[in-house]
């Protein structure tokens, strides 16, 4: 952990540690709803995973551990947490299921819902990502003949309901797999790369949507980056000056 002073601009290494066992090795996520890290684990090995929380101090140190909540498949993929925190996503591959999670304002997670998919729709690489105001989950499938999902969130019941969905005809690359998800803060626009589904390397290959309104996706082309080796991660930047999304940063 590190805490960042926007004032000096220097960043400061935290003591301490929380967790337990076999805490996995993905992604963290941050709920502002109950000031607390939110973070998948399991018991033991090949035991059911779970996704856990432990709150933050004022001054950034660790404070209590929170209660868990089990998954049906210990298998975890990804973790991501809502722009409010009151809301996570975790994926789950073996039986790929999408599962989605409140989180209390005492920093307890809660299973809502449970959307199961066949091993022929989507394979380990895929990625949930909030729409920055909260209110739908864009959903990347490594596989099927779907590319991308878009869910909205009931936001009583905290129920999914898919929108609408991109095929993976009309984003080209078919033998590749889609990964690394990224959509820009002001959710008009996602984009992702491609990896070789045997391998996984990849030729450098980066495509762009454009996300409407109305919840349409418009593919709006791909281009081979010219990089020595592969394309790493993605994110969008703005223009500090204009404000605009005119750039798309990659490693």
């Amino acid at each position: 952990r590190l805490r960042y002073s926007v004032e000096q601009r220097t960043v400061e290494p935290m003591s301490g540690t929380a967790g337990g066992p076999y805490v996995y090795n993905h992604n963290l996520g941050y709920s502002p709803y109950s000031n607390s890290l939110v973070y998948p684990r399991r018991i033991a090995p090949q035991a059911a995973s779970g996704v856990q929380t432990v709150k933050l101090n004022p001054d950034g140190s660790f404070g209590d551990v929170g209660t868990s909540c089990t998954l049906s498949n210990w298998q975890v993929q990804d973790l991501t947490v809502s722009p409010d925190g009151r809301w996570a996503a975790v994926t789950t591959f073996g039986d790929p299921k999408l599962n989605f999670l409140g989180i209390e304002r005492d920093g307890s997670p809660v299973v809502l819902d449970e959307i199961s998919f066949q091993r022929d729709e989507v394979r380990s690489e895929t990625h949930p990502v909030f729409m920055p105001d909260g209110r739908q989950l864009l959903f990347l499938a490594g596989k099927g003949d779907k590319v991308l999902i878009l869910y909205d969130i009931e936001q009583t019941q905290g129920q999914l309901v898919r929108r609408s969905s991109l095929a993976r005809t009309a984003a080209g690359w078919e033998i590749f797999l889609p990964v690394g998800l990224t959509v820009t803060p002001d959710g008009r626009f996602a984009a992702f790369r491609w990896v070789h589904p045997i391998n996984y390397t990849t030729d450098n290959l980066i495509s762009v949507v454009r996300l409407h309104e109305d919840g349409a996706m418009e593919y709006m082309g791909g281009k081979e980056m010219d990089v020595p080796y592969y394309v790493g991660d993605l994110a969008f930047a703005p223009l500090p000056e204009s404000g605009a999304i005119d750039w798309l940063m990659y490693e």
